[in-house]
């Protein structure tokens, strides 16, 4: 399995200590979490209704930013 944070305004951010907690979790469970470098991070404007929607554009861009990550945890398997 592999989980990564929830898309989300850029502030707060989310801290070091949690990602921390989050990978040993992920890990003591033989999954993986992936964090791209932004932290699913996104300006406020860049979502529709709530801070979970990305507008359509933003959501594709999330996705092409996600993408490098999953293939190479795809390609260490």
């Amino acid at each position: 399995m592999i989980g990564g944070l929830p898309v989300a305004f850029d502030n707060p951010g989310v801290g070091d200590d949690l990602i921390a907690e989050l990978r040993a979790f992920y890990a003591a469970h033989g999954a993986t979490l992936v964090v791209l470098d932004n932290r699913s991070q996104y300006p406020r404007d860049w979502f529709y209704d709530t801070p979970f929607h990305l507008e359509e554009a933003h959501a594709i861009e999330h996705s092409r930013r996600l993408a490098p990550y999953l293939r190479a945890v795809g390609a260490g398997r």
